[in-house]
């Protein structure tokens, strides 16, 4: 009995983890057949014009889906309020699945309503990326890091240096990374109530945040087409990332996830770097070390597939330690399963363990989310956070109107979807 998998990432096209991790994970997976199953992992032809999320939502509205399916963090809420997905708590009563076995910050994140609705494929953290080399010719201590705003301002602007009027390296571009809400949360800022249902990324903690982000970007970095053309003449070696100044030794710094280890080893394994959580703003921890904040990938059941049994015992196997290894081999992926990603095989290996030693210890620090934990996330993040965030930065408009009228983007959104939930 085959179960059928889709992800957005074809496993015979290696460009990153993500599809290599997948096929370690299907050949380990048919190896065990656990219960007699094996799982075929399918990247779905999208519709015209569409996107493998529309492919999948399709499938669902058609009754065709399959029988697991990969998600987002703000789509395990989603799915499970539309009721096309599967609770796991009583699948993981009958097999005695021991969710302790994960990183607490996974299951935190699994959970939608009180009920576990998604297994983790692999965990991430947004943390910062340095380069120690640059560090110490700009006079700079790589062994005492950025803790505060303050630090890593001045280290920005230690680390501008220009040839003529042009910028050949930069200490800190606030626009490339992964940093938005993350700079929120490590500024004190509560980006949603506690019940999900309103958006509160609008006050004085969430101003100054915006307004620190636009000084570095505009007087210290010199502004939008200073940044650009700097950025436009350190694209990366590696197809699909955009961090090449801090890639081929032109940034000091960089905020990305863990996954930037696989883009350093792919374009320059002998990058000397170091990372840390991100330093704290003035209203935020006094104690900067969680900030560290949380993401993933994750996997459902549907409610419509074939094989529900089947496609359990999939997500067992990817939630264990072996599938959590074979998540891990050969990418800079992490396993949400606490064993698999302390393994040494991995943690030794050139290729799978590289920059793995340096961030494993981070994981346990992790504090809150990467990405807007919401059904909604996309629309409060994108069109209404960072498109305040690029009004701001841009000197389009003052912060406390872009940030005003972002919350008024994000509650509406996020009211259709909760009236429509309990329709």
């Amino acid at each position: 009995m085959v179960v059928e998998h889709w992800e957005p990432w074809p496993i015979d096209q290696p460009t990153h983890g993500g599809p290599v991790g997948y096929k370690h994970l299907q050949d380990a997976f048919n190896q065990a057949k656990p219960g007699g199953y094996t799982v075929q992992t399918i990247t779905p032809p999208s519709p015209t014009n569409g996107t493998f999320a529309t492919a999948l939502k399709t499938a669902i509205a058609s009754g065709s889906s399959p029988d697991t399916f990969q998600q987002n963090l703000n789509e395990v809420a989603l799915y499970a309020g539309q009721k096309a997905t599967l609770a796991l708590d009583s699948y993981m009563a009958t097999d005695k699945f021991d969710l302790n076995q994960l990183f607490p910050f996974s299951v935190f994140q699994m959970k939608w309503d009180g009920k576990v609705y998604a297994m983790m494929q692999h965990t991430d953290i947004n943390i910062m990326w340095y380069n120690t080399d640059l560090l110490r010719q700009t006079g700079l201590d790589p062994s005492n890091l950025p803790k505060t705003w303050d630090d890593l301002e001045q280290m920005a602007l230690k680390g501008i240096k220009k040839n003529g009027p042009d910028m050949v390296q930069i200490g800190f571009d606030p626009t490339r990374g992964n940093g938005t809400p993350s700079w929120l949360q490590a500024n004190g800022v509560k980006i949603l109530s506690d019940d999900g249902r309103k958006a509160t990324f609008d006050g004085a903690q969430a101003i100054e945040t915006l307004e620190w982000l636009k000084k570095i970007y505009n007087q210290v970095d010199g502004g939008k087409a200073a940044v650009d053309a700097f950025q436009k003449n350190s694209s990366s070696k590696v197809s699909g990332s955009s961090f090449g100044a801090y890639e081929n030794g032109k940034a000091l710094s960089l905020n990305n996830g863990n996954w930037e280890a696989d883009a350093i080893r792919r374009a320059n394994k002998q990058l000397p770097l170091a990372v840390a959580s991100l330093p704290s703003g003035p209203s935020g921890p006094k104690d900067s070390s969680h900030n560290v904040f949380m993401g993933g990938i994750f996997c459902a059941l549907s409610a419509t597939g074939k094989h529900r049994d089947g496609g359990w015992k999939y997500l067992q196997f990817i939630g264990g330690p072996i599938g959590g290894t074979a998540v891990e081999t050969d990418t800079a992926d992490v396993s949400g399963n606490i064993e698999a990603s302390k393994n040494p095989t991995i943690l030794n290996d050139p290729n799978s363990g590289f920059g793995r030693k340096d961030t494993q210890p981070l994981f346990p620090l992790a504090g809150g989310t990467r990405d807007i934990q919401s059904a909604v996330g996309p629309d409060v993040q994108y069109s209404a956070l960072e498109n305040a965030v690029s009004q701001v930065l841009q000197n389009k408009t003052d912060t406390a109107t872009a940030l005003g009228e972002a919350v008024k983007v994000a509650n509406a959104a996020l009211d259709k979807y909760y009236n429509n939930l309990s329709k």
